[in-house]
């Protein structure tokens, strides 16, 4: 059964008057700057997608979002202290932004359209159009093409970065899933697939790609290998799967069955 929705506001109060406290009195807390605070952030933000993964949807996600909620107020909080934001403006610059980008949802004055269109296309064409007028207005491409990772943040996963900035320039770069065609996804029971082991390396690695020994690797190599890896990722974000996450999960069973 779904839980009724208690109103937060007591309750954010509250916790806003404990992010003080520590502030103030917590000599770690203390010393805390927005450049201190960011690992951590990306750390907790990993715990969250962990969590999810495991199917801890309850408590246990629960006490997680918290740990990033308790990031946003410490991030607020400093920027009290620096004289340039508060919470309320982190709040409100995310409903302006949620607005401006669901025009499918919303009129300009903030109302709920009569009619929103339920469509989930609809929500990607409103969220690239709003997209493209934030980059025209920053001075940037609008449609991205010009360079596919302008924005995106840096501290993504190599995959993660990849498959982002794929999708962005899908029309020009989809020929990376072709190019490589010895480094294709194995099939089930392919060696190197899931479930082979970790011993197994792909029979069809790809010009190059030989095993050369410890040490042995070439600048060519490295490019090789690379090539190789964005050509996996293309075929990832062609079939709708998360790179990043396949790997994880793959590692996961290969170290799962090493401890066996």
């Amino acid at each position: 059964m779904p839980q009724t929705r208690t109103d937060p506001h007591a309750a954010l109060d509250r916790l806003v008057g404990v992010v003080d406290a520590l502030r103030e009195n917590c000599g770690w807390t203390a010393r805390l700057t927005p450049e201190r605070l960011a690992p951590y952030l990306v750390e907790e933000a990993a715990e969250v997608s962990e969590t999810v993964a495991a199917g801890q949807l309850g408590s246990p996600l629960a006490s997680e979002l918290g740990d990033i909620l308790f990031q946003i107020l410490l991030h607020a909080r400093l920027g009290e202290e620096r004289g340039e934001m508060t919470l309320t403006d982190v709040i409100e610059a995310l409903e302006a932004k949620l607005l401006r980008r669901n025009t499918h949802v919303f009129a300009e004055d903030g109302s709920v359209l009569a009619e929103p269109d339920r469509d989930p296309d609809a929500a990607e064409r409103a969220w690239q159009r709003a997209k493209a007028a934030e980059r025209a207005a920053r001075g940037e491409d609008p449609a991205g093409e010009a360079d596919p990772l302008q924005g995106l943040p840096a501290s993504l996963s190599a995959l993660s970065l990849a498959q982002k900035a794929l999708g962005r320039a899908a029309g020009r770069t989809e020929v990376f899933a072709h190019q490589t065609h010895d480094a294709a996804v194995p099939g089930p029971g392919a060696p190197g697939a899931a479930g082979a082991g970790p011993s197994h390396a792909p029979s069809g690695a790809g010009p190059g790609l030989a095993p050369s020994g410890a040490g042995e690797a070439t600048e060519d190599h490295a490019d090789a290998i690379g090539e190789a890896i964005l050509a996996q990722v293309s075929l990832a974000r062609a079939a709708g799967v998360d790179a990043d996450r396949a790997l994880r999960d793959a590692l996961t069973r290969h170290l799962s069955q090493g401890t066996r």
